[in-house]
Parts: structure tokens; C-alpha cells; sequence
């Protein structure tokens, strides 16, 4: 919420140019939304680890970040030209990706019945 409220503010504190707060401020924006995304990727996949699942969601998460983020982040950030808010929007697209792959698997892998030993 404070990335949202006070992005001049938290810009202010990394940098006094003007020609990099200038692209600073608009990018702190997207990290707001990414940051949720990101923490929502966390909790996933310590939930689908906690359930004794690790293959699958590193495979998912080497997925989302290798095939998914990596190309993306360079297509928009650098030969599409959008620059910095280029590469925070690939790097948002892959951990909506991962999150929903994650939640999926989760919800998978808690269906499955608990055999007591």
C-alpha cells in the first residue's frame, strides 16, 4: 500500500535526478502489483512443498521463470522498447503464471487422501 500512497516519496529516497525518478515513480506502480503476485507465489509454493511436493513446483517455477519470464522480459523490456516498466510487466505476467500453476497443483495435491503410517 505504501508503494502505491507514496511513490515520489520512496523515489525520493533511492535517487535525487530527476531523469531517474522520472522512470522510477511510474515503475513503482507495476512493482506494487507484482509485489503481490510475488507474495502470493511464495505461499504457494511452501503450501504445495509443505504437502512433501517439491518436483513439481520447481519444474513450475523453472518453467514460469525460465520459458515464461526470460524471453518476455526481453521482448518487452528491450526489443519492444518499453524499457524498465517492460520488464516489470514480464516479470508480472510470469508470476501470475506461477501462481495460478501453483494453485492448481495445490489444490491437486490436497485432494489426495492422507494414508496414516
Amino acid at each position: 500500500i505504501m508503494i502505491l500512497l507514496a511513490p515520489e516519496w520512496i523515489a525520493s529516497i533511492y535517487t535525487s535526478n530527476p531523469e531517474v525518478r522520472a522512470i522510477l515513480v511510474p515503475t513503482l506502480y507495476l512493482v506494487a502489483w507484482v509485489s503481490i503476485f510475488d507474495g502470493l507465489q511464495c505461499v504457494l509454493i511452501g503450501a504445495t512443498r509443505g504437502t512433501a511436493d517439491a518436483i513439481v513446483p520447481t519444474v513450475i517455477q523453472a518453467i514460469s521463470f525460465w520459458v515464461i519470464m526470460v524471453p518476455l522480459v526481453y521482448h518487452l523490456g528491450i526489443l519492444w522498447g518499453y524499457g524498465v516498466e517492460g520488464l516489470f510487466w514480464g516479470i508480472g505476467i510470469s508470476l501470475i503464471v506461477s501462481s495460478a500453476l501453483l494453485a492448481w497443483r495445490f489444490n491437486a495435491v490436497s485432494r489426495r487422501v492422507i494414508v496414516p503410517l
